[in-house]
């Protein structure tokens, strides 16, 4: 998201032509718009845009490519000691954890994971980088750890070569033409930022991010939703499997080029469903706000799933057992990332919270028998569905180190949380620190869920060594 201060729309858009102000205002002003409640740029630069092309074709080269530019199997890539070096020199969580000296491997260094973030994000940022260009990003987490992530105007531009190269593995192109919204971005929350913008790196064409949930806060018909996504005609939108769920709801008068699931599991007969009814190929991409996109989904020529082939030549995965011994090919651990393309978030040995096994018979990596995040359905006391990313919304302000909500098939629910320091949060003077009392936990999720709706609150254990990772959503839906 942009800083607090208003930027001006050159700051936002240092290469925006006339023909991409015209596709903006039109975004903004057409008759069926949503109430969009945030405004947002790529803050691309020429310089910042040859970084991007340059990207791109590392990416293009890194397909054909047999040297150590792009992962080999299970062997280290020639980049990651020079990488793990610059971070130990530089950033001042690994400077404090990292061992070094003679006779340290790669395989010696210690993994971290949500946790770790979550206490002190600010640690992993370089003390070489400018905080100028510093963008913030709220991650829901399934783990209890929902995060504030720093982010960079490349972090994110680097995206879209990234979602070319996953469109293209599927015979897919993404034109970005000028004057036509390229990409839509679904959601189906009960809140969500909103926004519309101007992708310059694609041929300023537009992308819009839209609540599919037709609210009095959102839109001013029910009826704009569709009048509106007809409107813009998207090449590719963009989502996760309770969005699209709900985009099936919505009479498209076109047929997109593509769909592209992200953030949450995607089963194949849920994909079969979504393809029939949409009439366009749904592509699963595993990706993190910490990480950006990991790997795409791939099939074998019969039409079996062949697991996430790996995307990026920046990227080295392993699957870690618990004691951060990397696991051999075909053995299930935890997935684990080095590098990536965040400025303001260098990782090494980041666990992810999903499981999974690596396969490396084939010309590139992929990431098999994977467990990842799935969607979690809930339902309000009048039997409409709630997703899980307006639960973490709503717990937000109390600041709960970790915690974990259940619902049973009567609709009651149970959370469980763990206390730690009790902070103040904005200065509210309801005090929704970590130590608010339960009563407005309870009020916040009635709020969401209905006023009937019953809570029963207990505790984690104080050590989060005795409960370990969990799973922060779970439902008997």
């Amino acid at each position: 998201m942009d800083e607090d201060r208003k930027l001006t729309q050159h700051e936002r858009f240092p290469l925006l032509t006339p023909q991409g102000e015209e596709l903006l205002k039109w975004m903004h002003e057409h008759e069926n718009a949503p109430k969009y409640n945030h405004f947002c740029g790529d803050r691309l630069t020429a310089e910042r845009m040859r970084e991007v092309r340059g990207f791109e074709d590392d990416l293009r080269a890194s397909e054909s490519a047999t040297d150590d530019r792009r992962q080999q199997g299970t062997d280290l890539p020639g980049w990651v000691e020079s990488y793990v070096e610059a971070c130990r020199l530089d950033v001042p969580y690994y400077r404090r954890v990292l061992p070094h000296g003679a006779g340290v491997s790669f395989h010696d260094l210690p993994s971290f994971g949500r946790q770790e973030l979550t206490r002190e994000f600010w640690a992993f940022v370089p003390d070489s980088a400018s905080l100028q260009d510093l963008i913030r990003y709220d991650s829901s987490g399934r783990t209890g750890h929902p995060i504030r992530i720093p982010g960079h105007p490349l972090h994110a531009a680097k995206y879209l070569p990234l979602l070319k190269r996953t469109l293209r593995k599927h015979g897919v192109v993404l034109e970005g033409e000028p004057g036509k919204v390229a990409i839509l971005l679904a959601c189906a929350q009960r809140r969500t930022v909103t926004t519309a913008t101007i992708a310059t790196y694609l041929n300023q064409a537009g992308f819009s991010k839209i609540n599919l949930r037709a609210t009095d806060q959102d839109w001013r018909e029910p009826g704009d939703v569709a009048a509106y996504i007809n409107a813009c005609r998207p090449e590719i939108i963009t989502g996760d499997p309770l969005s699209f769920l709900a985009l099936c709801d919505v009479p498209l008068a076109f047929r997109p080029k593509a769909l592209v699931s992200t953030s949450m599991a995607l089963s194949p007969a849920f994909r079969l469903q979504i393809e029939a009814r949409v009439g366009a190929p749904v592509l699963n991409v595993y990706s993190m706000t910490e990480t950006g996109p990991i790997g795409v989904e791939v099939y074998s020529e019969t039409g079996d799933f062949a697991g996430f082939e790996i995307l990026s030549h920046d990227t080295y995965v392993e699957i870690l057992d618990e004691e951060d011994n990397p696991c051999p090919p075909g053995v299930r651990g935890e997935i684990t990332i080095t590098g990536g393309r965040n400025p303001y978030l260098p990782l090494i040995r980041y666990r992810t919270g999903d499981w999974g096994t690596l396969d490396v018979s084939g010309k590139i990596p992929r990431i098999t028998q994977m467990e990842g995040r799935a969607p979690t359905v809930f339902r309000d006391e009048s039997g409409a569905l709630v997703n899980n990313v307006d639960v973490t919304h709503v717990l937000r302000p109390f600041a709960l180190p970790q915690y974990t909500l259940h619902q049973s098939r009567d609709g009651s629910l149970r959370m469980s949380r763990r206390d730690g320091i009790g902070t103040s949060m904005g200065g509210t003077g309801v005090g929704s620190g970590s130590g608010a009392p339960n009563y407005l936990i309870e009020r916040a999720l009635q709020g969401l869920f209905g006023r009937g709706t019953r809570i029963d609150i207990d505790t984690l254990p104080q050590d989060p060594s005795e409960s370990g990772k969990v799973l922060q959503y779970t439902s008997d839906w």
